[in-house]
């Protein structure tokens, strides 16, 4: 069975982390846990780190639903929503769960729960990009000026926090790259490493709430989110 283990477990959901460092006999293995069209995917990847992730994560993804649903490996296929997120489908038909990848460097997480719409973002902490420049980009105004004030060597850590719990909130509403991220702001008090949770509202459908979760450590940044059901 390919390897996973469970990292987080927050209102529901449980993620699961996968370790993806350069293993040829795991990856072989996780290999057969594949469809056909699967392992064709995994060969057109020319880059062996990104076969590795592709062929890692998908096997853990199908092993932890066949686990959860306690259905069989061949029974479940995938199709991509309007946007690319994955859906699960047991014997063709959409089955009764949500999940999403995450991967980068040698860490993957998967985040699956029953019917709720989530994203789950994963980013190894670099130096070598223009941080600067992208929070001008990506970044409101409040966040700017709270990255901007930090000293350079405080900078990294801040914009991958706010920058994973942007992508898992985009990755949740599955709206691809249409919805501006300087748009909306993450919740001032998230800017704070000591305050890891809270919710809001996207400024272009007020009525839906929205939970986050930060699940930065030394190894990596990592964030949460998730649609609260309705009261």
């Amino acid at each position: 069975m390919p390897d996973w283990t469970v990292y987080r477990e927050i209102d529901g959901i449980r993620v699961f982390h996968v370790d993806l460092q350069a293993d040829a006999a795991r990856e072989e293995h996780a290999l057969e846990w594949l469809s056909d069209s699967e392992q064709a995917q995994a060969m057109r990847y020319r880059n062996e780190k990104s076969r590795r992730h592709y062929a890692l994560t998908q096997a853990a993804v199908r092993a932890i639903i066949c686990e959860r649903l306690k259905c069989r490996n061949d029974s479940l296929s995938f199709e991509k929503q309007s946007h690319g997120k994955p859906h699960a489908l047991l014997e063709g038909s959409p089955a009764p769960i949500s999940f999403n990848i995450t991967h980068s460097g040698t860490h993957g997480l998967i985040a699956i729960a029953s019917e709720i719409q989530l994203g789950v973002d994963l980013e190894i902490y670099s130096t070598r990009r223009n941080l600067e420049g992208l929070s001008k980009r990506v970044f409101g105004a409040e966040e700017r000026a709270a990255f901007a004030v930090l000293p350079k060597d405080e900078r990294i850590r801040l914009f991958y926090r706010i920058w994973t719990m942007k992508e898992a909130l985009l990755k949740a509403l599955d709206t691809g790259l249409s919805l501006n991220p300087a748009k909306f702001q993450i919740p001032l008090e998230m800017l704070e490493e000591a305050i890891d949770s809270g919710a809001l509202r996207f400024p272009h459908d007020p009525t839906d709430k929205w939970k986050l979760k930060s699940m930065c450590e030394d190894r990596f940044a990592a964030a949460l989110a998730w649609k609260a059901p309705p009261k």
